[in-house]
């Protein structure tokens, strides 16, 4: 934008710069010319991909609203880019501005699944700690001859009078 002054009428005339502007293409015209790129047709791809016609079409349409949540169109631009052969990067970066899903969403995440696995991890340590401390307990209960402080006292033969034991 410039701004001029008029001199003699002592007002402010603007002018605006006009910037052409570039349309890049969207995720699913990316995948839709990488497809073609290398002759592949929509029906065998399908097949090839273990996906329905369906799917694949809102991909290359980029009718992302007709699909499941986030998560899973992303999975499915990834794995379609992997069966083309293509860097995914610049096929989800269109789909994050298109869609309007943040990146970091998947980013927060993945860093939330991170953090789950190592909790399970560590819960998973520690029974088998309790696990191995009580096998060793119970296997130093089983050894015979080893006397113990507080042992329980053996019981006494209830058919045996106290005064017939005495007498032996």
């Amino acid at each position: 934008m410039i701004m001029l002054r008029d001199k003699f009428k002592a007002k402010e005339v603007v002018i605006q710069e006009t910037v052409p502007l570039v349309s890049l293409p969207t995720a699913g015209e990316l995948l839709r010319r990488a497809r073609k790129e290398q002759g592949r047709e929509l029906e065998s791809f399908c097949r090839e991909m273990g996906m329905s016609r369906s799917t694949l079409e809102k991909l290359e349409n980029d009718q992302y609203a007709l699909l499941p949540i986030g998560p899973y169109v992303r999975g499915y631009l990834k794995n379609y880019c992997a069966a083309l052969g293509i860097d995914a990067k610049a096929v989800l970066e269109s789909y994050y501005l298109l869609s309007g899903e943040n990146q970091q969403e998947e980013v927060s995440l993945a860093r939330q699944s991170a953090e789950s696995r190592a909790r399970k991890g560590r819960l998973r340590g520690a029974s088998v700690l309790v696990a191995v401390l009580l096998a060793m307990l119970l296997l130093w209960l089983a050894q015979p001859g080893i006397q113990r402080e507080n042992a329980v006292p053996e019981l006494v033969d209830s058919t045996q009078s106290p005064l017939s034991s005495a007498k032996k």
